[in-house]
Formats: C-alpha cells, sequence, structure tokens
C-alpha cells in the first residue's frame, strides 16, 4: 500500500488540492478542479515527490530527493486582496535522511515531523521568522531517534504526542516528548513510547480533533489557539 503524494485542505470555504508535478507544485480547486495557482520554481532541484498541508495555517510541505521546502502563504501588501506562497525554510538531505518518505505537521504547525523505514522518526524546526523572510540556512532538527522506523507519522493534537506506523504492522507506536518548563524546544527528549496492539494488520490510523482549546503555560505544546488562514 503506498502512501499519497498529494494533499488537501480548507482555505477561504475552498478545498485546495496540491499536487506535486515534477519540480513544480500545483494548486487545485478539488471541487471543480480548476487550477488556482502553481508554485513554480517550488525550490526544489529535483522531482516533489510528496506533499502534506498544515490544516489550520495554510503552510505546505514538500519533499524531494534532495530537500525538505516549507511555503507558507505571504500577503503583498500593496495587493490585500492577493495572496502568494513563499519558501520559508529548507532542509537539505544528507545521506543518512535521504530515505525520509513521510512528512506531517503539528497543531501549531511550528514542528514538522518526518519518518520513513530506513531514517526513523524525527521533528523539524520550521517556525516562520519575525521578519518572513527566507533563510538559506538549514532547518533545525529538534529531536530524532533512528529506532522509529515506520511509514507513516502523525501528530495528536498536541506537538509532544505523536504515532507512527509500519503499514500492515499489527502495533501503533505512540510517543511521548518532554521538556523542562521555561527549556527551549531543542530540549525536549524522548519520555516514553506506548505501543498500541491490534488483532489485525493496521494500515491506517488518525487522531481524533480536539474539540477544545485548553490552555497552558508551554506555547509549542500543540495548545496554541488555532488560526484558520484565509485568502
Amino acid at each position: 500500500m503506498a502512501l499519497r503524494s498529494w494533499s488537501w485542505t480548507r482555505i477561504d470555504g475552498r478545498n485546495v488540492l496540491a499536487v506535486p508535478t515534477q519540480t513544480e507544485i500545483r494548486l487545485y480547486d478539488s471541487d471543480d478542479f480548476i487550477l488556482l495557482s502553481r508554485l513554480a520554481p517550488s525550490g526544489h532541484e529535483t522531482p516533489v515527490l510528496f506533499v502534506r498541508w498544515s490544516f489550520f495555517h495554510g503552510k505546505l510541505a514538500s519533499l524531494s530527493s534532495s530537500q525538505i521546502l516549507v511555503h507558507a502563504p505571504q500577503r503583498d501588501q500593496d495587493e490585500r486582496s492577493s495572496v502568494r506562497f513563499a519558501v520559508i525554510c529548507c532542509y537539505r538531505l544528507d545521506e543518512a535522511h535521504a530515505p525520509i518518505r513521510a512528512l506531517a505537521f503539528s497543531r501549531n504547525a511550528d514542528e514538522l515531523l518526518f519518518c520513513g523505514r530506513n531514517v526513523g522518526v524525527g521533528k523539524l524546526d520550521v517556525r516562520s521568522s519575525s521578519s518572513n523572510d527566507y533563510s538559506e540556512d538549514q532547518c533545525k532538527i529538534l529531536w530524532e531517534t533512528s529506532k522509529g522506523a515506520c511509514d507513516m507519522a502523525k501528530f495528536s493534537p498536541s506537538a509532544f504526542v505523536f504515532a507512527t506506523l509500519t503499514l500492515k504492522d499489527v502495533n501503533v507506536q505512540v510517543w511521548r516528548m518532554a521538556r523542562r518548563l521555561g527549556d527551549s524546544d531543542e530540549n525536549q527528549q524522548l519520555s516514553r513510547v506506548e505501543t498500541l496492539e491490534h488483532p489485525d494488520p493496521v494500515v491506517y490510523f488518525s487522531w481524533k480533533p480536539s474539540t477544545t482549546q485548553w490552555h497552558s503555560v508551554l506555547e509549542t505544546d500543540g495548545t496554541r489557539k488555532a488560526q484558520e488562514y484565509r485568502s
């Protein structure tokens, strides 16, 4: 069972579908299949293999054989009705990270999970800079392990809890991270891993969306109020 390369989200009342085609990314209205925009050049030097939206912030992560890019909507100050997508961060893949095959955003879109059978699982810091200026600097790896080889990884409503799955395995792994109050996210550590056992091979899993917005003293634990991007 192959993971789909496309991704969709709802933006300003539209169901927006992102589809990779070679080195560009096309955005369609999936109801009428109208081309809304084309990210070309996308910033990728090799064909785009995989794209994923963040559901609440309009960010779009894309994966090629050489890099991970994150695009975000940037409003034109001269044309308030105009919205363009621009690259806000980049992670160039070295040999150890070349086998990455899947990506997933945290609820607040500040972190990006990556995973693969031959790379394990890890988290990238993909926060936008305050100036919204794209930097060629490599975005930071907040945490990673080679022991979590899997095909799929998804954040829960909290950025400190996520789950992983190897397709057709009978177990789903739930990972819980922790850090001391006041410490930066770079200091987060793995607290524990829980195993959810199933009688039959698992081919898909999904977190139940949070129906409440409870408050926390931590800003990056996934409880920050979600802001829907509108064009």
